[in-house]
């Protein structure tokens, strides 16, 4: 029999697993290019053979309609590149039209390859009598899916011919993971949760900072009652001896070994005493100068006696005279007195001795309410 319209490249493949037709052995080995399968009568098998030009035979009865097989599982894998396309090969004999099958699932349209070369065309095989429709060849493997061409007008339905088997499904591989979407938008931030204090803080702990005012336990050392602080601080504090919280205004914590904890004592203006000054002495003392020698005279005019009494000297004689008494000598003369007021006669004031200072508030820990 001679094959029509049909693309017979006979292969040992493709008739590796079937080497009978409708109950009728092909005989061993394996075809040549351009060779025809017919049915010798003589040794009762089918043969590969050339084709021969023969006269048209009447057409045969049109056969039953088959069984349609199963339709396997169809998967679809994700499109590949698309593959070389290779020159047209070589044109067989065209062999016997069998009848129109059904119309089959038109599928998409795929990418129009550029038109190879046109091979020679051979010589018409020998139509004989319409034969068995030969089992459906090795499918090869699904090609690029191009893109969804437009639908052609559809034929005309022939007569349903014999349905091959079904052919091996071949899955395709995974395609690649699709594009992630983008990231949705940020939620608001929540609330700020609460700050533990900074390290191990241990109940009676003092330490200096610039907040200004109680945080994480840590109470402001401004004199307040205890009674006003949470009970728990309560209790803390009066594990410490106290009533009131120690007020650090203008103080410096120092540890004096004399008052009790906790307590404020001294002040940082003083008034100095006289015990404070340094032991000195202010004692004014002088001395006049030693030229003080003199004399005084008097007259002695003597013109008569003035009178006498007897058996005594005259009270004054008559001699005229000037006499000079004795010199006293040198001496000396004690001078005693106060100085003026030292600071000019004001009110004394007090004197400043806390020093340079850097502000910052003082803080107890009484642990956390």
């Amino acid at each position: 029999m001679a094959t029509n319209n049909l693309d017979f490249r006979i292969n040992q493949r493709q008739f590796a697993d079937t080497k009978i037709i409708n109950g009728i052995p092909i005989q061993s080995g394996a075809p040549s290019n351009g060779q025809v399968l017919t049915y010798d009568a003589t040794t009762g098998q089918w043969v590969y053979g050339p084709g021969t030009g023969g006269a048209t035979g009447a057409a045969g009865p049109t056969g039953p309609e088959g069984v349609t097989g199963p339709t396997g599982p169809t998967a679809t894998g994700p499109t590949g590149p698309t593959g070389y396309t290779g020159p047209t090969g070589y044109t067989g004999p065209t062999g016997y039209t069998g009848p129109t099958g059904p119309t089959g699932y038109t599928g998409p349209t795929g990418p129009t390859g550029p038109t190879g070369p046109i091979g020679p065309t051979g010589p018409t095989g020998y139509t004989g009598p319409t034969g068995y429709t030969g089992p459906t060849g090795y499918t090869g493997p699904t090609g690029y899916t191009g893109p969804t061409g437009p639908t052609g007008a559809t034929g005309s339905t022939g007569a349903t011919g014999y349905t091959g088997p079904t052919g091996p499904t071949a899955t395709g591989p995974t395609g690649p993971t699709g594009y992630t979407g983008p990231t949705g938008p940020l939620g608001t931030t929540g609330p700020t949760g609460y700050t533990g204090p900074t390290g191990p803080a241990i109940v009676g702990d003092v330490k200096y900072s610039l907040l200004t005012a109680d945080h994480n336990g840590w109470v402001l050392m401004d004199g307040r009652a205890v009674s006003t602080l949470p009970a728990t601080q309560q209790a803390n504090a009066a594990t410490l001896g106290l009533t009131n919280v120690p007020n650090a205004q203008d103080s410096q914590i120092t540890q004096n070994g004399v008052s009790p904890l906790g307590t404020v004592s001294g002040n940082n203006n003083v008034t100095l005493l006289q015990s404070n000054l340094p032991n000195v002495t202010l004692t004014l003392t002088g001395t006049t100068n030693t030229t003080g020698a003199h004399t005084h005279t008097y007259v002695d005019r003597g013109d008569s006696a003035t009178g006498s009494t007897p058996g005594a000297s005259p009270i004054a004689d008559d001699t005229n005279n000037v006499y000079t008494t004795s010199s006293s000598g040198n001496h000396s003369h004690t001078v005693s007195g106060t100085t003026s007021s030292i600071n000019g006669g004001v009110a004394q004031t007090t004197v400043n001795v806390a020093g340079q200072q850097l502000s910052a508030n003082a803080f107890l820990f009484l642990g956390i309410p």
